[in-house]
């Protein structure tokens, strides 16, 4: 399972159409594909926690981004000790299965399972200020914990985006790129977002080949943070002044992104055998390319707010079991059939 935050149906539709997304159109022709209908409240935490245990939040009772330290006060990202139902990977693990889970909301502290869970909190967390708490957090981030140290290397920090690495997703300097990090800075908070996505996406690719969990489960925030930071600038036309210099250096991030997103598709369907079923699925929607009624609203890049959000996600099956769309193409007259026929879908798009 890839858990892809906030991406838009519509905005793969158009892609797909452009032909910007090989990987998405592979899935629609070869798999089944549809469209998620989420539910209100519109926020990630509570809607990745339904998806993972089939409850809705008035019975797995996350219920925000942020709870409280009952002792302290002070304000920390929803754990898993706050779930009230067992999800996915515990039910799996008590029945014998392996599982590893990467990333996903609310799994700190790291829970016993048959497997490996790398929390949400391994990389950057957005809901600490500097990203990152001390303390004993990272002996709680990771299950075993003697996967802390073969995972190190495949985690990235903000400050290890390079303009290499930007290159492809905004059109800054390299004295940009030098600012310390600061979740403020939307610069600073995209290269936390593509930080985090390289990093989850390397730590599940090593899972699944070194250990063959009977599931897996992968979520990448970032379409959602690109989304949130860039997505009034998405196709607009006509800009000028502080909106034309965010177009000129962010302008084209959003679409970028969906690029990057299609790629890890992908890269995941490459690790699929025969026996494996890919589930790609996003949480929620996203309405990209409105701009406020005040443009100076959008000087705080950081418009983290659910209106943003959409109540139609993306839901797409591939592999086995999957019963993809059958070729309307004549046996005959299908150059392909010799090599396709045992298959259910032409491999092609005829």
């Amino acid at each position: 399972m890839l858990g892809l935050d906030g991406i838009d149906p519509d905005v793969v539709d158009l892609l797909v159409g452009e032909g910007q997304l090989p990987h998405f159109a592979a899935l629609r022709a070869q798999g089944a594909a549809g469209r998620l209908q989420s539910s209100p409240p519109l926020l990630s935490p509570i809607l990745w926690t339904t998806i993972a245990t089939g409850k809705t939040p008035d019975h797995h009772r996350i219920g925000h981004f942020v709870a409280r330290n009952a002792t302290t006060g002070e304000p920390l990202p929803v754990t898993s000790q706050m779930r009230r139902v067992k999800a996915l990977w515990n039910i799996l693990s008590d029945a014998g299965r392996t599982v590893a889970v990467v990333g996903w909301w609310a799994t700190w502290p790291a829970e016993a399972v048959r497997g490996a869970i790398v929390s949400d909190h391994t990389c950057y967390h957005f809901l600490f200020d500097e990203g990152v708490r001390g303390g004993g957090e990272s002996a709680a981030s990771v299950h075993p914990p003697a996967l802390a140290p073969r995972i190190a290397p495949l985690v990235r920090r903000p400050g290890d985006i390079t303009l290499a690495d930007l290159a492809p997703f905004v059109d800054v300097d390299a004295a940009a790129v030098a600012r310390p990090f600061d979740f403020d800075d939307p610069l600073g908070h995209f290269k936390w977002a593509l930080a985090s996505a390289q990093s989850y996406h390397a730590i599940a690719a090593t899972l699944w080949r070194d250990e063959r969990p009977d599931l897996l489960m992968t979520y990448i925030e970032a379409p959602d943070s690109t989304s949130h930071l860039f997505g009034h600038l998405f196709r607009a036309r006509g800009l000028a002044g502080e909106l034309a210099e965010q177009q000129r250096l962010y302008g084209d991030a959003v679409e970028a992104m969906y690029r990057y997103a299609d790629r890890l598709v992908g890269e995941t369907m490459q690790l699929l055998d025969a026996r494996t079923t890919l589930v790609v699925l996003s949480d929620h929607g996203f309405a990209l390319g409105e701009l406020p009624d005040d443009p100076s609203a959008t000087r705080d890049m950081r418009r983290v707010s659910e209106r943003h959000h959409r109540d139609e996600g993306i839901l797409y099956l591939y592999g086995r079991g999957v019963r993809g769309r059958r070729c309307s193409t004549s046996r005959r007259r299908c150059w392909r059939w010799p090599a396709c026929r045992r298959r259910a879908t032409c491999p092609a798009a005829c």
